[in-house]
């Protein structure tokens, strides 16, 4: 008996310094397009604010900065998949829809003097995998393109259906017969020598300079790739460009693969008018979400960042039907907190939790319970409404997934 407990941990504390190592290499290049961002909703908003333009250019202006805000919006949330301490999770996942979300982050990160494009065959399958886990590995494949192409070039992401032939000696050995999804990564770098190819996936082998990388990047994609049930392939020459193909498994069922963008909500009004306790600690966010309550129909009572609940509730408060509360609060508070001190007076509320922190980080914290519905920030009106909508149509404020 080997106890394996020990070498389990420092596995995993290897795979999360990876992922952080990746994040931080985002870091110049997510600045800069956010600051690109940025730039542009000011620009927009400033001409609205001059107020000499026609109202079909007015309307223009609000789309544009509305797009700008919700790409700002998915790069958060792809940082944060990325970014997140999560066991990996097979399940079956459409590989170029995944790739075609991952596309704009990859040419953020490799800047512009790398053309990124992509490559599907006709009619791929499926592949059973953890789709961010799969994302982490491409980014750092991709990472180790763009090092090895320091004055600009092509990187090519190609995916194709695959059935091994197994008198090809290009295989790896270890590859079982079946059905393979194939994902490969090409760049035009200057490649690795043949010396080299054997050791390239062992934990802690760089072919950078000192300080330049951990060594982990392609060992974690090895990793991967082999607990996934499947391999990885390394095909190299020294001037000509380097290209890892990972074998992912064809996924045996057919149901709904990743979705190739959220679906619009309906912009659902309040049904009897209820009355919503309001608790955010940002005051910009909590008159904006305010409004747009009202709006809907509600009637919003105001309790600031939560910090004189008690009284709120005794004048004004009392009778709400829902809470909606951030989740970290000023002072240590919590949203758990506030929806104990609101239920203690109001036993039937409900809750509708609200954060810019990825979900199951904060659950994997023990701050949130898996059964409190979450709604993330950004969110706009439709989004909001659906889903008030559908809390307050639950019997209870538990029920919620």
């Amino acid at each position: 008996v080997i106890d394996l407990s020990e070498t389990e941990h420092l596995r995993q504390q290897l795979v999360q310094s990876q992922k952080m190592e990746a994040v931080g290499q985002l870091t110049g290049g997510i600045a800069h397009d956010f600051n690109n961002l940025l730039g542009g909703v000011m620009g927009n908003l400033e001409l609205l604010k001059l107020g000499e333009i026609s109202e079909k250019e007015r309307d223009e202006r609000v789309e544009k900065a509305l797009g700008l805000i919700q790409r700002g919006a998915t790069l958060t949330k792809q940082l944060l998949a990325f970014s997140r301490k999560q066991a990996l999770e097979d399940r079956e996942t459409d590989l170029e829809v995944l790739v075609n979300h991952l596309l704009e982050l990859l040419r953020r990160t490799l800047g512009e003097s790398i053309e990124v494009r992509a490559e599907y065959e006709p009619g791929l399958w499926k592949a059973q995998i953890d789709p961010n886990q799969l994302e982490n590995a491409i980014l750092n494949l991709a990472i180790n393109s763009r090092d090895a192409m320091p004055a600009g070039g092509e990187l090519t992401v190609r995916i194709r259906n695959f059935k091994p032939d197994f008198q090809d000696a290009r295989l790896p050995v270890d590859l079982k017969a079946g059905d393979y999804v194939a994902l490969s990564v090409t760049d035009t770098g200057f490649g690795i020598p043949a010396g080299q190819l054997k050791s390239v996936v062992e934990p802690f082998y760089t072919t950078k300079d000192v300080g330049d990388g951990s060594g982990l990047g392609l060992s974690m994609v090895y990793g991967f790739a082999k607990q996934s049930g499947g391999d990885i392939a390394i095909d190299s020459q020294v001037d000509a460009g380097t290209t890892v193909t990972l074998y992912l498994p064809r996924a045996e069922r057919n149901t709904d693969a990743i979705q190739a963008s959220e679906e619009e909500s309906s912009d659902i009004p309040a049904e009897l008018g209820e009355k919503i306790l309001l608790v955010e600690d940002d005051p910009q966010v909590r008159e904006v979400t305010s409004i747009m309550l009202s709006q809907l129909g509600y009637e919003v009572v105001d309790a600031g960042a939560g910090t004189d609940l008690e009284a709120i509730l005794q004048n004004g408060g009392g009778g709400s039907a829902l809470l909606i509360s951030d989740i970290i609060l000023p002072n240590g508070k919590t949203g758990p907190d506030i929806l104990q001190t609101a239920s203690a007076m109001i036993p039937e509320i409900k809750v509708l939790f609200i954060t810019g922190y990825a979900a199951e980080h904060l659950m994997q914290k023990s701050i949130l319970d898996h059964n409190y519905p979450v709604l993330t920030k950004p969110f706009n009106r439709k989004i909001l409404a659906q889903k008030v909508r559908e809390v307050l149509a639950q019997d209870t404020r538990s029920g919620a997934s």
